[in-house]
């Protein structure tokens, strides 16, 4: 499918240059790699998505490979999208095979700023990658926010009756919560590695700055935890409500049949082709129909006595 808008979008401010890739192709890559002086094996890895986390620290710059999680605001199929940065000093090259929504809106947030802020020269690619980490991570909290949300209205749904309707959404919830803390789980050692390999390109600060992420990320894996055990929670009690309810029905239906029992053994009995008591004589229908619903009347009150229903 030919390209109709362009895939490269560069935020220059003097040296310090981002360039975000939109599902690359083998030109663009290899235009990219030749500014910024890329390993021809990272320019490889680059062409296609990468299924596991991965970072690899090199002469003077790294590469990682992140997977964030996405539900609420997925352009594609899938949980999860992948970003993979390259860094160097001077530049930050962030590779994506979707529509992500967070880079879209900090793209156009730094054109403004670099119009009204000419400070904006004076930062380095570590302080650009951090900003970008952020945007990233808050996209994640916006995530399970959504997640959580769901997760409030199918509370206040628990006691309306629709208990099969909200088993089913709760295990999709279940299933995306799993989904998300699956994706969020290598991101503490990610971090760890770009710490240790950021700290000699960008100074102490890079170093303490990014250990302030990791401790948000840890803290955003507890809120997913807390989540997912409200979710596994109102599961349960679903659960314990639907089967309740199955319950009552079949201890009706037993009922039911316990009372009907007698009436079918009484027209059973009438209907035999044999002489029979009270068959013949006048008014019989009626004083079998009069038996009958005695004998029902009968079995009814001692069901109600006895508390079965």
């Amino acid at each position: 499918m030919k390209k109709t808008f362009p895939m490269i979008k560069n935020h220059q401010y003097e040296n310090l240059v981002w360039a975000d890739l939109a599902s690359p192709t083998d030109t663009e890559i290899k235009e990219v790699s030749a500014q910024h002086n890329i390993s021809p094996l990272v320019a490889q890895d680059l062409l296609t998505p990468t299924p596991r986390p991965v970072v690899q620290i090199l002469n003077n710059s790294f590469h990682a490979v992140f997977h964030f999680p996405v539900f609420k605001q997925s352009h594609s199929e899938g949980n999860s999208q992948e970003v993979d940065f390259v860094v160097g000093k001077e530049y930050v090259v962030t590779v994506r095979y979707d529509t992500v929504d967070a880079l879209e809106r900090l793209g156009k947030e730094i054109e403004v700023r670099a119009i009204v802020d000419k400070d904006l020269r004076h930062e380095s690619a570590g302080v650009l990658l951090l900003f970008i980490l952020k945007r990233m991570y808050e996209s994640a909290y916006n995530e399970l926010d959504y997640m959580n949300d769901v997760l409030s209205q199918i509370e206040k749904k628990i006691f309306s009756g629709k208990e099969k309707e909200l088993v089913l959404a709760l295990s999709q919830s279940i299933r995306n919560l799993l989904n998300f803390k699956k994706v969020m789980r290598s991101h503490p050692i990610l971090l760890s590695h770009i710490e240790e390999g950021g700290k000699g390109m960008f100074g102490k600060t890079f170093e303490e700055n990014i250990r302030l992420i990791a401790e948000e990320v840890l803290v955003l894996s507890e809120e997913i935890d807390n989540s997912l055990e409200l979710a596994v929670s109102l599961r349960e009690t679903t659960d314990g409500l639907l089967s309740t309810k199955q319950n009552e029905i079949m201890k009706t239906l037993t009922v039911m049949a316990f009372i009907t029992l007698p009436l079918s053994f009484i027209a059973s009995f009438f209907g035999m082709n044999t002489s029979l008591p009270i068959v013949g004589t006048p008014y019989d229908f009626l004083i079998v129909i009069g038996i009958m619903v005695l004998t029902s009347l009968f079995v009814f009150l001692t069901v109600k006595w006895r508390k079965w229903i």
